[in-house]
């Protein structure tokens, strides 16, 4: 994998985890429901996971 693929992906990790942390610390301020809020909150989870494993493994192979 080539630097700049690297720290794209590690910008993105970077990105979704300040998204996910706002929007939890303002869960009073959006708009969808508490279902809705569980299942998006799951599903960047599962891309936080994703990317990281992604990265763990390419570390490994070096």
């Amino acid at each position: 994998m080539k630097q700049e693929e690297k720290e794209k992906l590690e910008e993105e990790i970077l990105m979704l985890r300040v998204l996910l942390d706002f929007h939890v610390q303002n869960k009073s301020y959006v708009t969808m429901g508490e279902r809705d809020f569980e299942e998006y909150v799951n599903a960047v989870l599962d891309r936080l996971n994703e990317l990281e494993n992604f990265l763990k493994e390419e570390n490994d192979r070096l």
